[in-house]
Formats: structure tokens, C-alpha cells, sequence
């Protein structure tokens, strides 16, 4: 009997330990199902939070939102074929809070996957019980002719006893972001990037963003790597970049990449910012074929709030992507390499023999290289599917 009782919890133990996550179950219905060949139709949204930390079973004002919206999109005709959550699905990061989310989306008839943002980080266990019941954090994936790629920009920090969200994208996240966006590229797929904090933009949004100066790791504006980020969506001619985190809806154009801010999902709205419309809302984005993307902005019932604040991208658009011209200069041993645009580049520098000098992976304007003198070099500098050589003596 003992026995019996061992191998029974065992059993659970080990369906618990590999059971999929929120993400990965939608990801198999995804595969499990065709897309529709002339358009594809999903939902946005984000910020369904509550106001308050509720105890484990209770439902709160943003949790009452996000049931109506998940009611809502069920009736929809023709059913929408995913729907992309941008983040702060919880409060503080908990494990029930987690499990009250599940228990909502549950119901949804549509394949459900979402992004993490700060708020399930201020938990001592909320980036563990994330990976464990929602799922990755950065990934990719492909719907008929979509490039999805899921970026998180809110990372843990620990610091005197209690937890903050660090605001940046790292360095392993931008190469991570180049070698799929190369990809992208080669197979004529439309790449769209979803994350939670929009990037700071002179003119549009300057705080509560990615490169506040208020926000962790100070100065943000520098180590949240946002300039580098915005020079890749232009660089490969992203059409569309989706973000929550700001409570309110916003789409505008910036060098010829849409950004759409949806953070109306629940949580308390914001009404102290010039640009966007503090409502609770989402977004039916319905994209047709290679020719256009168009985003339909919907109350929780599933009505249209206002034409005005619809948008139409068009795919045939040319995006002005980021300088590759730079300048070389030779002082005291040192090569230097200065771009006018801080892209992912794998620069190589051979000797005459044809053998390797020195190679790496740069994210920044400038570059030095020590070298020796009496020597012939030649180098050869890679930035997407771009390729410069140049050679010189020293």
C-alpha cells in the first residue's frame, strides 16, 4: 500500500515538474491550427494588474475588466487566432496571483501568451513561479506570414532587502534580437516586437519609459541599451512594436516604425499624460496579406470606442534605417572605429597572413582595437546581412 501511495505521488510529483507552461500550451494550439491565408487576426493588450494586493481567491476591479474582455474576444466572428498579453499580469509577482491569471484566461477560447513586466517582480519568487506557470520570457514565433518576437525589458533586482524592476534590454538580448531579425529578413516574414516598457521618445513619451533617468540601472538612458534598441527596429525596417506599462492607449509613427502602447487591460488608468486616451480597451490588429496591418481599438464589451483612434500601417512603407557609415582612425596602438549608429556588429581583423588578429561582438559607437605596428591588416566589419572590408598598414 505504502508503495502503491509512493509511486501515486511520485507520478503527480513528476506531471507537475514537466507540465507545459501558459505559453507553450498555446504555442501547441497555435501549431495545431492553419492561419488563414489572406488575414491574419489577433488581439493586443496589457496591464490587467489590480490596483491593490487581493488575497488568494478574491477578484479585484482589474481582474473583473480582464474577464469581460476574455468574454468578449469569445464572441468574436471570425474568432481571432491568438491573443498577446504585454505584461503586469499581477501585483507583486505571487505564485496565487499567477494561478487567479490562469484561472481567467482558462476560459479563453483563443490561444493566450503573454510578456512579463515589472510588476511580477517585486516578489522574492516572482521571476521563478513566471517561468514556471506562464513561461519564457524571450521567445519567438511564426503565424503564416508574422515574425512574433517576445522581448522582456523588465529584469529582478535585489537591493537592501527588497525587490525592484531593472528597465533595460542586455546586450545577449540585442544579439539575440539581430540574429532573428537577419532571419527575418532573409525569409520576407513581417517582424513585429512585443514588450512591456515602450521606449523613451523625444516628443512622444519621455518618462515612465525605457531610458527614464529615474528608472533602474541609473543613468537608464544609457545602460537600459533604448537607443540601441530603437536603431535596430529602424535598421530592419520594423513595421510594428507593441508595449504596455503606460496606462492608457497611444499609436503613432516614429521614423517609419509604428509604436502602439495598450495598457488598458485593468489596471488603474493614467490620466496625467499629454499624449494617448486613459480607457480600458483592447486591440483587434488584422493583418492583410503584405499589404497592410490595421489595428481596431475596442472597449471591454467589444465595441468599437471611437474610429479616430484606429490606425492602418502600410506594409510597402520604407522605414530610414540607422547609418552604416563610420570613420577609422590609428593613435597610440589603438584602432579606432567610430559609428554614427550603435548597431550589433562582429567585427574581424586579419593580418596580411590572412590569420585572425582579433574578432568580437560591439553594441556601441565606438570601438578600439589595440594593434602592433610593422603590420598589414585587413578587417571586415558585419552588421546584419551588411558587409564592410576595408585594409590598412600600421
Amino acid at each position: 500500500m505504502k508503495r502503491l501511495i509512493f509511486f501515486y505521488l511520485f507520478f503527480i510529483f513528476v506531471d507537475i515538474l514537466f507540465a507545459d507552461t501558459m505559453n507553450e500550451n498555446a504555442l501547441k494550439k497555435l501549431k495545431e491550427s492553419s492561419p488563414d491565408s489572406n488575414i491574419i487576426n489577433f488581439v493586443i493588450l496589457g496591464d490587467n494588474r489590480d490596483t491593490v494586493l487581493l488575497p488568494e481567491g478574491r477578484f479585484g476591479n482589474g481582474d473583473s475588466i480582464l474577464i469581460k474582455i476574455v468574454k468578449s474576444i469569445n464572441r468574436m466572428i471570425p474568432a481571432p487566432e491568438f491573443v498577446l498579453n504585454t505584461g503586469d499580469v499581477s501585483l507583486e509577482g505571487y505564485r496565487y496571483e499567477y494561478n487567479r491569471y490562469r484561472s481567467i484566461i482558462e476560459a479563453s477560447k483563443v490561444p493566450w501568451l503573454t510578456v512579463r513586466g515589472n510588476h511580477e517582480l517585486y516578489s522574492d519568487s516572482g521571476t521563478y513561479y513566471f517561468n514556471k506557470i506562464v513561461g519564457d520570457t524571450d521567445f519567438v514565433f511564426d503565424r503564416g506570414n508574422l515574425k512574433i518576437i517576445i522581448l522582456s525589458n523588465c529584469h529582478q533586482l535585489h537591493l537592501n532587502r527588497k525587490n525592484y524592476s531593472n528597465y533595460y534590454i542586455s546586450k545577449e538580448q540585442l544579439i539575440w534580437l539581430d540574429s532573428i531579425l537577419i532571419d527575418v529578413n532573409k525569409s520576407n516574414k513581417i517582424p513585429i516586437v512585443v514588450s512591456h516598457v515602450p521606449p523613451c521618445i523625444k516628443g512622444y513619451y519621455t518618462r515612465h519609459c525605457l531610458g527614464y533617468s529615474r528608472q533602474y540601472p541609473k543613468p537608464n538612458i544609457e545602460k537600459s541599451n533604448v537607443k540601441t534598441f530603437l536603431r535596430m527596429l529602424f535598421f530592419y525596417r520594423v513595421p510594428l512594436a507593441i508595449f504596455g506599462h503606460i496606462h492608457l492607449y497611444d499609436s503613432f509613427d516614429y521614423n517609419g516604425v509604428t509604436f502602439v502602447i495598450t495598457g488598458g487591460a485593468g489596471a488603474p488608468l493614467y490620466t496625467d499624460f499629454k499624449r494617448g486616451v486613459p480607457v480600458y480597451h483592447y486591440i483587434l490588429m488584422r493583418v492583410f496579406r503584405t499589404d497592410s496591418i490595421k489595428g481596431i481599438v475596442l472597449n471591454p464589451d467589444g465595441n468599437e470606442i471611437d474610429p479616430g483612434y484606429n490606425f492602418t500601417i502600410n506594409l510597402k512603407g520604407e522605414v530610414k534605417p540607422s547609418s552604416l557609415r563610420y570613420k577609422l582612425s590609428i593613435r597610440n596602438n589603438l584602432l579606432k572605429f567610430s559609428f554614427e549608429s550603435p548597431l550589433v556588429r562582429y567585427i574581424t581583423l586579419n593580418e596580411s597572413s590572412g590569420k585572425v588578429f582579433y574578432e568580437g561582438v560591439f553594441i556601441k559607437e565606438d570601438v578600439g582595437i589595440p594593434i602592433i605596428k610593422g603590420n598589414n591588416y585587413r578587417y571586415v566589419i558585419k552588421t546584419g546581412n551588411r558587409i564592410q572590408s576595408g585594409s590598412f598598414s600600421y
